[in-house]
């Protein structure tokens, strides 16, 4: 395919060989058992290539470029089973706070999510098999967020951020700062069934 029929053709061919440097199965089972799920210094390279901040708008301190380009960079990644948390970090945690209108939030966090400092994770699936975001059943109550969340990648919060009135309200109005585990969040990690232990 040629540059003018796939113009993130230069984008795809980096990516693909960064990608390819340890794609082994090795490494993915090897980083699947530990904490935090990836390497940080490739995370590091990552972000210093600025692909944490593709998403990301310019006045925010990303490349302000879109979907397409960073459906590329994941296509790639995805190719070599990469564990790297650049989707559920760059795209889903990012897109939820810039579709959010808290600006002094956005401000706040975004240039770290696109300089790769900060690694959000968005905690939006509750029940086994749901995938509806409007189906929340963890509560606010008593200034305690109280319920269950799964597949929350990369969870390893110093802080997290929450919307407390998720569950009645249609949209974000604001989103508040919630300790780490000295405040009774935690987070465990279930072995699957199926998977040498």
């Amino acid at each position: 395919m040629s540059q003018q029929e796939d113009p993130n053709r230069m984008l795809r061919d980096a990516v693909t060989a960064f990608a390819a440097r340890d794609t082994s199965i090795a490494r993915v089972r090897q980083l699947r058992d530990s904490a935090p799920g990836f390497d940080k210094a490739v995370w590091k390279t990552i972000a210093e290539l600025g692909w944490t901040g593709i998403m990301i708008p310019e006045e925010y301190g990303g490349m302000g470029l879109g979907l397409g380009e960073m459906a590329a960079v994941l296509e790639e990644f995805a190719k070599t089973l990469s564990p790297e948390p650049l989707n559920p970090s760059s795209v889903l945690a990012a897109a939820a706070l810039l579709h959010g209108d808290n600006e002094a939030l956005k401000k706040k966090l975004l240039p770290g999510i696109a300089s790769g400092e900060i690694l959000p994770a968005l905690a939006w699936q509750e029940a086994e098999g749901g995938i509806d975001p409007l189906a929340i059943a963890t509560r606010a109550e008593g200034g305690a967020l109280n319920g269950g969340k799964r597949f929350v990648f990369p969870a390893m919060p110093t802080a997290i951020w929450s919307r407390p009135e998720a569950a009645t309200a249609p949209r974000c109005t604001g989103w508040r700062r919630e300790p780490p585990a000295s405040r009774g969040i935690r987070t465990a990690r279930r072995r699957h069934p199926l998977r040498p232990h």
